[in-house]
């Protein structure tokens, strides 16, 4: 889909909030070097700015260096865009329904796990500009 410069996905105008992979990694060693005070928690992972996937796809496009632009689509077409690039989602495969339903017109989060981290989270902006 981005390839063709197209971000389709059923999420409205609904923020999410991207986490860089480095992030997670630091949230994941600060677990495991001290798991004691984590056992039984959950930690949803997400980013320290929420975006619209207007948003998103114009990070990509400058990322990228071709337009991106963002095409709202449903939730069936999503799937069935998923499906036909591959394995058909498993039977009760419903996180990314779920994903959508909240995402597409809500906030995914209010605070982010990285008081685990020593480093303050990154910004899609600031790690996508680091990849240029």
């Amino acid at each position: 889909m981005i390839r063709a410069g197209v971000l389709q996905v059923p999420f409205g105008t609904g923020r999410h909030a991207p986490i860089a992979a480095e992030d997670q990694a630091r949230v994941i060693v600060g677990i495991l070097q001290n798991p004691n005070p984590h056992r039984g928690q959950v930690y949803p992972l997400y980013g320290p700015v929420e975006f619209t996937y207007a948003e998103i796809a114009q990070v990509l496009s400058r990322v990228l260096g071709w337009e991106v632009r963002y095409k709202q689509v449903s939730i069936e077409t999503m799937l069935t865009m998923m499906a036909s690039g591959g394995p058909k989602p498993p039977p009760g495969h419903n996180a990314r329904l779920s994903m959508a339903s909240s995402n597409k017109t809500g906030r995914q989060g209010d605070s982010s796990p990285c008081s685990i981290c020593v480093k303050s989270p990154s910004i899609i902006r600031t790690v996508s500009s680091r990849d240029e």
